[in-house]
């Protein structure tokens, strides 16, 4: 069950030294931008995958602005989305760590925990904004855990989790714009135009 701090174990798992490899190999990477903004769940290991892929983008793009916002409270998903942390606490107490399997079903109530598809346009809109406020090309990052990409996927391909391959360390969705504004989602070899379905 986990300490005090780490109730749900998974938390207190450490970034390992081939994960620190494969992230700054990852910073290398990203093509340049003049500014990436990084952010984080509070978990941290997310924070020190973030830490690492800015380290290798600076080495690859010296002159770029890194920017590491730290933690996004949007990113700790049951916590931010919760309408009401008494009852969030009983779901997740009773269900553990089924809970989040039963969110994305659908099967918590609105009045516990905001709806997938209102979490991900909450993402979506906070991603969008930073990179808005740029006057420069901008990258923004946020790094998170496995549950809030089944949850990006989800929402924005119209997709349940089973319908899709496994998440590996470094998966993720890419987000841009089209020049008419309207949100272009990718993920491994599938395009997705419009906001949460």
């Amino acid at each position: 069950m986990g300490d005090d701090l780490h109730p749900n174990p998974e938390e207190a798992w450490q970034l390992t030294a081939q994960g620190r490899t494969d992230a700054r190999d990852f910073g290398r990477r990203i093509p340049a931008f003049a500014h990436l903004f990084l952010t984080h769940s509070r978990i941290a290991r997310t924070r020190d995958t973030a830490l690492e892929i800015a380290s290798g983008f600076r080495e690859a793009h010296p002159n770029s602005i890194v920017e590491i916002e730290g933690v996004d409270p949007a990113l700790s998903l049951t916590t931010y989305y919760a309408r009401n942390q008494t009852l969030r606490e009983q779901w997740k107490e009773k269900l553990g760590l089924q809970f989040y399997d039963e969110w994305l079903r659908g099967q918590i109530p609105k009045e516990v925990l905001a709806p997938v598809r209102e979490a991900v346009s909450d993402l979506v809109e906070r991603l969008h904004s930073r990179i808005e406020l740029s006057p420069v090309s901008s990258l923004a990052l946020a790094v998170s855990h496995d549950v809030y990409i089944f949850a990006v996927r989800q929402a924005l391909f119209g997709r349940r989790a089973a319908e899709w391959p496994s998440i590996g360390y470094l998966d993720g969705v890419i987000l841009t714009w089209d020049p008419e504004g309207h949100l272009v989602a990718r993920c491994h070899d599938e395009t997705a135009r419009g906001g949460p379905r």
